[in-house]
Formats: C-alpha cells, structure tokens, sequence
C-alpha cells in the first residue's frame, strides 16, 4: 500500500527535465516514436523513463550494447498501449483497487474505457508498435511486460525479466 501511496505522489507531480530529452534523443531516434511517446501523459513518461533508468543502474553490468538499446527502447514504449484509454493518476488508482479487492468482477469491466486500459495495454501497445520498424524483441517486451515471466523462456524472457523487474520497481 505504501508503494501504491508513492507512486501516486510521484504521478501528480511528474515533470520531464533536459537530461530526460537528451535520453529520449539517445535512444529513440526515430521522430514517429518519440511523437508516439509524447502521446502519453506526463506522468506515464516520467514512470517510462524511470523504468529505463533503472534498467541502466541496476543491469548495465551483464547487458551488451544491443541488449541495453532493446531493454530501454522496450521501458520508453512499453505503455503505450494506455494512449487515449482515460488513465489518469485517479482513474489507474481506481482500476488498482478494484483489481486488487474485486479482481473477477474487475476483468469484466472492460467496456470501461480506463479499465480496458489498464488490463490490455500491453496488446494494444504492441498492435500500435507493429506498425514501426522495430525489432521484434522490442513489440515482445511491450506486448508481455504483465505477462507470468515464468513462462519465458530464452533471450527474449531474460530481457523481459529484467523489464518486469524495473518496471514494478516503479
């Protein structure tokens, strides 16, 4: 609960500074996908970009170059699935406690606009995503990052471990 209390504090006064524009230009160079970040809501950015730092700080040391660039691109994109579903730091809170205390009657709510947000946006970001050029590791990681990570396997699952982890560290 008090993890849920912070990050919900953190939302309400999330902000993008220069040193986070400099990142994004490091690491999505293509003006299509930063456009498509600049979709989200601040506060998403921000939760992006921290998930992506994290990814930095706590796994730089066992990831090559290629890894490092797959992960960080995967952490900026990974919830863009939740563009245009009415998520706000309220409305994310609400869908929250009503997976958390209702979880069956939660997922049939999904003609809700902000629920059908939180509980699918991992597909519908890698439907949006097929529709870059990126490589397949990257629409893998966003289209799973909610997924059991003990059904993956191979290269891909140990990217996608490492994203899930920074990802609820955020």
């Amino acid at each position: 609960m008090k993890q849920r209390i912070k990050q919900f504090l953190k939302a309400i006064t999330a902000k993008i500074v220069l040193e986070d524009e400099e990142f994004l230009n490091k690491y999505l160079k293509d003006q299509r996908l930063k456009g498509l970040f600049r979709q989200l809501p601040v506060f998403e950015q921000r939760h992006s970009l921290d998930v992506a730092y994290t990814i930095l700080e706590k796994y730089s040391q066992v990831l090559d170059d290629n890894e490092k660039n797959l992960l960080i691109k995967g952490a900026l994109l990974h919830d863009v699935g939740k563009i245009g579903t009415g998520l706000n730091p309220l409305t994310k809170s609400l869908a929250v406690v009503i997976d958390k205390l209702f979880p069956q009657i939660a997922k049939k709510l999904t003609f809700i606009k902000f629920i059908d947000g939180y509980y699918n946006h991992p597909i519908k970001g890698g439907q949006i995503l097929k529709k870059y050029d990126l490589p397949p590791d990257v629409i893998y990681l966003v289209e799973n990052h909610h997924k059991n990570s003990k059904n993956h396997y191979g290269h891909s699952g140990k990217l996608l471990k490492i994203l899930m982890d920074c990802d609820d560290l955020n």
